[in-house]
């Protein structure tokens, strides 16, 4: 338990209380002394009116009002202005927002669509090769059965890969067309042999020589001859398959005599 001290009392002497009474009340004496002194009035006294006494008190009270009405007036008028600002100025940003927002709208669908045409549609691509290749290279190459057009082809690819989507379904036809696409630009490219491996650097160091020299007309030449002896190696290596299938043929058909005759002596 803390213990106390002697206490000590709080009460104050009544003289000391008249006292303070006593400089407060010459304090407020000293003050209004030195403001008669200074001139100053303590408050602005109200204005009486006008007199019943004057003879155009009606006319001046009239005109007070008028002038009143008139500054009333303009005030509200200024208030409504400025309320007809702002709300021009609400709806000319909500034009510009809604202006800016078909801008973006339709500079957005501009970039798809240019987007969309640069890639192509991907049945146009499949129906490209198809006329390019034909049918029944491409029936071979994947061991489809017949089908019609761009849409039966990519609907009996997708069928026989057994491609489906990420839910498990079939996919339609674009998308099986764009799957298509995909996995044929995945394939690796065949490899190039000795001679066609020479002639294709040979060409790509002339085109690259054009791309440097000044001297442009020789290197077109050189190019141009290039080419020209490409396309005839291409040729040549057909009519030499052409020649070989032929003695295949023929070396059947001789096979098949030499059989029958073999037949009619036993």
């Amino acid at each position: 338990m803390k213990l106390l001290g002697n206490r000590k009392s709080k009460k104050k002497k009544l003289s000391l209380k008249y006292n303070i009474q006593k400089r407060i009340r010459e304090h407020k004496r000293r003050v209004k002394k030195e403001a008669k002194k200074l001139g100053l009035k303590k408050r602005v006294r109200k204005d009486p009116g006008i007199p019943n006494s004057l003879p155009w008190k009606g006319e001046l009270l009239a005109d007070i009002e008028a002038k009143k009405a008139k500054r009333e007036e303009a005030l509200t008028q200024k208030k409504q202005e400025a309320r007809d600002r702002v709300k021009q100025e609400r709806q000319q940003k909500l034009k510009q927002q809604e202006e800016m927002s078909k801008a973006k709208e339709t500079e957005r669908r501009q970039k798809r669509e240019t987007e969309r045409r640069q890639k192509g549609a991907p049945l146009d691509v499949v129906r490209h090769l198809l006329d390019h290749v034909g049918a029944q290279a491409l029936m071979r190459h994947y061991r489809l059965p017949g089908f019609e057009g761009a849409e039966g082809f990519v609907q009996a690819w997708a069928k026989t890969c057994n491609i489906k989507t990420k839910k498990g379904k079939m996919p339609g036809v674009e998308s099986a067309a764009q799957l298509f696409l995909l996995q044929l630009a995945a394939t690796p490219p065949a490899q190039l042999e000795g001679d066609q491996r020479q002639q294709l650097e040979a060409v790509m160091k002339a085109q690259l020589e054009l791309l440097r020299s000044r001297d442009a007309p020789a290197v077109r030449g050189l190019l141009k001859d290039l080419m020209e002896g490409a396309d005839e190696d291409n040729d040549d290596d057909e009519s030499d398959d052409g020649f070989e299938e032929g003695e295949e043929e023929e070396l059947e058909g001789e096979e098949e005599e030499e059989e029958e005759d073999d037949d009619m002596q036993d």
